[in-house]
């Protein structure tokens, strides 16, 4: 059950990463060593948030998109097709152990 503290940590987390990704100067590359410092299973976390985003990006409707973001929907597509054929992360949430 997903409790109001969770819900503010999950609002505060999406805006500190707005935040970061409103920026053309963004330093992705940076974000990306940031994240693998830090814990296995914090990666492996971090990992599966960014799948379910995917998995909700590729099941988007043409009209819940446009040529904003649509180039995002279509990596996001590619990208849960070789999943899912690869069979293995089809649940959508990597294992925490």
């Amino acid at each position: 059950m997903t409790t109001a503290k969770q819900r503010d940590n999950a609002a505060e987390a999406v805006e500190a990463m707005s935040r970061f990704v409103n920026n053309f100067a963004m330093d992705a590359d940076a974000f990306v060593e940031g994240l693998s410092r830090e814990h296995r299973t914090l990666q492996q976390s971090a990992t599966g948030v960014m799948l379910q985003w995917l998995r909700h990006l590729a099941a988007l409707k043409e009209f819940e998109y446009d040529l904003r973001n649509e180039a995002a929907v279509q990596a996001a597509r590619i990208c849960i097709a070789a999943l899912d054929k690869d069979g293995r992360f089809g649940g959508g949430r990597l294992p925490c152990i």
